[in-house]
């Protein structure tokens, strides 16, 4: 399989202007790193790393948070689990987004939505995300079935009402798919994490 080569020196930034915040975010409840979405996370985060992004990683599925039971959608910002707190804080201090998760029952994983729904209730500045969906039927599939709502079912299911998203990047068969399509898989979004 395909790895990103990490002993690349980052590239020359210029002194002009703040270095850009990249927040990678793996929104699959299973926490085990041989899961897809892991290693997609990591391809991206290389690649941000590579150039010199500033970059952090959220992995939702080794939060405490993750298993509990929904009830807190109303609670203050202080009232809020300690790890969904941090991670809204996160969340709320990126300025690029990359969101990988697999989609059960055509939506995102409950925790995702639930952690961005916390961030959208902080005061907003402009964000802009990286979508990437995975999902067990094929990608065509899916497209046809749901045509061009694709884009705002899953920015509307995130809250991302701050963010311009890019339209999703959906990996169909994600279990069935082989190392070669794994492998370009990881090189797209090791090239889009040093666009950030």
């Amino acid at each position: 399989m395909w790895l990103p080569d990490l002993r690349r020196p980052a590239a020359p930034r210029g002194a002009a202007g703040p270095r850009r915040k990249i927040l990678v975010v793996n929104g699959h409840p299973d926490p085990r790193p041989e899961r897809f979405c892991a290693a997609l996370c990591a391809a991206y985060a290389a690649g941000a790393d590579s150039v010199g992004w500033e970059t952090r990683q959220l992995n939702l599925g080794g939060l405490a948070f993750c298993g509990a039971a929904p009830g807190d959608s109303g609670s203050a910002p202080s009232d809020l689990p300690k790890d969904l707190h941090d991670a809204v804080e996160t969340v709320c201090w990126a300025d690029g987004l990359a969101i990988v998760f697999p989609l059960w029952l055509d939506r995102p994983p409950a925790p995702l939505c639930r952690l961005f729904e916390h961030a959208a209730s902080r005061p907003r500045r402009s964000r802009t995300a990286r979508i990437v969906v995975t999902m067990e039927m094929p990608a065509f599939a899916h497209r046809s079935i749901c045509r061009d709502e694709n884009t705002s079912d899953v920015a509307r299911s995130l809250s991302l009402r701050d963010v311009a998203a890019d339209q999703p990047t959906f990996i169909g068969s994600v279990h069935m798919i082989s190392p070669e399509r794994r492998a370009h898989w990881l090189r797209t979004l090791h090239a889009s994490g040093i666009r950030g």
